[in-house]
């Protein structure tokens, strides 16, 4: 059987499936996009990076490149309306996707993690952080959901970050 899908009169332009339950885009002849079996997609890199700082989770959307163009992220939001384009991180402690299981106090809704490799074994160490974080239980029945912004830099000789500016609800 053959390995790709190839555009009619473009070689340089395929769909591949070059290993068992992975698929690759071709353009221009190279490897532009990979799913691969852990159903992670990856853009820019044809392995995911699993040596991050909270362990050996490899994040599901990796996107890598040697230059600042190749390793951006762009949300456009555009039109004559007032909306705004928006980066959104949903937490809910339901058992799924659909679920909507409320929060406990202290969980994090989300965080910012700025990161750098650790120019030894390949782990990456934490620079800073931006986290929300629960201050009350997030179920109850008034929507209410009062949150604290928590900013975290790392010192020299330290590993790991440390609190330095908290935005409570109050």
């Amino acid at each position: 059987l053959p390995d790709s899908i190839v555009h009619a009169g473009n070689d340089n332009a395929k769909i591949r499936f070059p290993a068992a339950d992975t698929v690759t885009v071709e353009t221009g002849g190279s490897e532009a996009i990979r799913i691969d079996s852990a159903s992670r997609l990856l853009v820019g890199t044809s392995s995911a990076r699993t040596s991050l700082s909270f362990g050996s989770v490899a994040p599901s959307i990796q996107l890598a490149g040697s230059t600042t163009s190749s390793s951006s992220l762009l949300l456009h939001k555009f039109g004559a309306d007032a909306n705004p384009c928006k980066l959104i991180l949903l937490k809910n402690r339901g058992a799924n996707a659909a679920s909507n299981g409320g929060l406990s106090v202290n969980d994090p809704l989300g965080v910012i993690s700025f990161e750098a490799a650790d120019g030894y074994g390949g782990a990456t160490l934490i620079g800073a952080e931006i986290g929300a974080y629960a201050e009350t239980g997030h179920n109850t029945q008034n929507d209410d959901g009062p949150t604290r912004l928590v900013f975290s830099t790392t010192a020299d000789n330290a590993s790991s970050s440390t609190e330095r500016l908290r935005i409570t609800s109050a």
